[in-house]
């Protein structure tokens, strides 16, 4: 299936727009949405995101940072492997990377321009991808995830991070977002385990608390609560999906 109501050169003109202050989003917006030094630093960030992928990469990984964004995340992994390649559509997101590299003196982030369908990698060139809050943005999703498939070594993981579309709040913030909308289309659980089914072993999906943006505490205490041990049916109200797939053999 083809999903035709996402542009990528709308998405790419989007983003380079918010990033110069052409656009202006709220809560969603450039200083709390897109800020890499002050992200990395949030609890929620190391807890749900850095302390949940480190599981996942090794010291001698090569690893793709698919849809990087500014480089937030790129940023954080760089300790855990040998590269990290950071491919994004909008070269405001690449610019901004590369100012980030460049002063927290990074060696091992390599950006770059996304300009075509295909992925300038060779057939199973990485050990681990990474896609976060990627996959509702593709206009393209099928074809997209046999792109990753391709890029993956034999037993490479797949790590994503997605929107719980079954969060009301978020429901509603990315159906009356346009450039959000495409949430619309995944979101849940069942949709990710179908989307990957033909290609990825799912080796885990769970709710997950990381919250990127807003950076009032109350937030990080909203997630504490919906991740508590003693309150685990609250869960499916978490702002994020985790899910580490790995390849199939052929």
């Amino acid at each position: 299936m083809k999903y035709t109501d996402q542009k990528s050169e709308n998405t790419a003109e989007f983003y380079d727009r918010l990033m110069v202050g052409d656009v202006k989003r709220g809560i969603l917006g450039k200083d709390s949405r897109y800020n890499s030094v002050s992200l990395a630093q949030k609890k929620s960030v190391q807890k749900y995101f850095l302390e949940v992928v480190a599981e996942y990469i090794n010291p001698d990984d090569r690893l793709l940072d698919f849809g990087c964004g500014p480089g937030t995340f790129s940023l954080l992994v760089s300790p855990l492997c040998k590269t990290v390649h950071s491919v994004d559509i909008s070269k405001e997101f690449i610019n901004t990377c590369i100012e980030n590299i460049e002063k927290l003196n990074v060696k091992n982030v390599i950006p770059a321009v996304l300009v075509s369908d295909d992925v300038p990698f060779a057939d199973n060139y990485f050990d681990v991808i990474m896609m976060v809050d990627v996959i509702h943005h593709l206009d393209d999703i099928e074809f997209r995830m046999k792109e990753i498939y391709r890029l993956l070594k034999p037993g490479g993981r797949l790590l994503i991070f997605e929107p719980n579309k079954l969060n009301p709040v978020l429901w509603l913030l990315h159906y009356f977002d346009p450039n959000e909308r495409g949430l619309m289309r995944v979101g849940t659980p069942g949709s990710y385990q179908k989307l990957l089914k033909e290609h990825f072993i799912i080796e885990k999906l769970n709710f997950n608390g990381i919250v990127i943006g807003p950076s009032a505490k109350i937030y990080d205490l909203i997630s504490r609560i919906l991740n508590s041990k003693y309150l685990p049916f609250l869960a499916w109200l978490n702002p994020k999906l985790f899910i580490s797939a790995k390849k199939r053999s052929t």
